[in-house]
Order: structure tokens, then sequence, then C-alpha cells
């Protein structure tokens, strides 16, 4: 399959800046910054809109913290700098032919839900992850404080 077609970023796209990357790693880590990362932060937010409503914080209060999040978001993680970081990583993954095969992909309708989708689905498993973790930790937080206090008795009998 020639790639050639497929591959080529449009030519709206300013790649200037990063004329050391593959074109088409950049394409792609644009996409994905430009939607996925997007969608990612969106459900986050939301999730975290409806955490905060549910413990009656005062509305106010709530869009001065979301004011400050996308501030700070975009401080510390600009689509440039995270373009760069995806197209650095993608580059060191992928063959040029792999990623022509990604753009393609990602140019198909599957392609442009798993962007939207990918994010959910991503948040939903850390949320999991992190609440089989903290359960993990009370775990051993009870085993250690046993496994301790056998210990202190056992000098008690010395």
């Amino acid at each position: 399959m020639s790639t050639d077609l497929v591959t080529k970023p449009p030519a709206a796209m300013d790649f200037g800046a990063f004329s050391d990357l593959d074109p088409n790693a950049l394409y792609i880590a644009s996409l994905i910054t430009d939607t996925s990362i997007k969608e990612q932060q969106k459900t986050l937010y939301e999730q975290l809109r409806g955490q905060m409503e549910n413990a009656n914080m005062p509305k106010h209060i709530i869009k001065q913290l979301f004011q400050w999040m996308e501030e700070a978001t975009e401080r510390h993680f600009s689509a440039g700098h995270m373009r760069e970081m995806q197209a650095r990583l993608l580059t060191m993954h992928y063959s040029v032919e792999e990623l022509g095969e990604l753009v393609a992909f990602y140019r198909s309708p599957i392609g442009r839900r798993h962007l939207v989708v990918q994010p959910k689905i991503s948040l939903e498993a850390m949320t999991q992850i992190l609440q089989i973790q903290f359960a993990l930790m009370e775990e051993f937080q009870k085993w250690f404080e046993k496994v301790m206090r056998a210990e202190l008795d056992k000098e008690k009998d010395y």
C-alpha cells in the first residue's frame, strides 16, 4: 500500500518549529493532542464537576477552580509541547510506513471515533486502577501494622 496519498498533512498545518520530526508523526500527534487530549480533559472536568456538585461545593468556587485548572493546564501542557512530545514518542515506536497507516486509520470513521472514545476509556481505567491501588494500600497497612505489633510483642517478652 502506498502511504504517500494518505500521509500528507494538510497544507495549512505549520510544523516549521519541529522540522526535525517526521511529518506523519507530527500530524498524528496533532490529531491526538487536538482531539484525544482535549476529550480526556473534558471528561475529567465533567467527572470532577459532578463530584464537587455532589459535595455541595458552591458553584462560584467550582467555576474559579475550573478557570484556574484551564490556565494551569495551558501553562504546563501547551498544545505545541504536547504535539512535540507525542510526535517524538510516535517516531520512537513506529516506522515511517506504520505512521502512514496510522494516519489512514485516524482519517477513517472508526479512527476519528477512537480519538474521542479512547480518552474516556483511559480515564475510566485509571479510576479503577486507583481504586484498586487504594484498596491494596489499606490492605498493606493492616498487614504491616499486624506484623509490627507481633514484633513489638516479641520485644516485650525479652
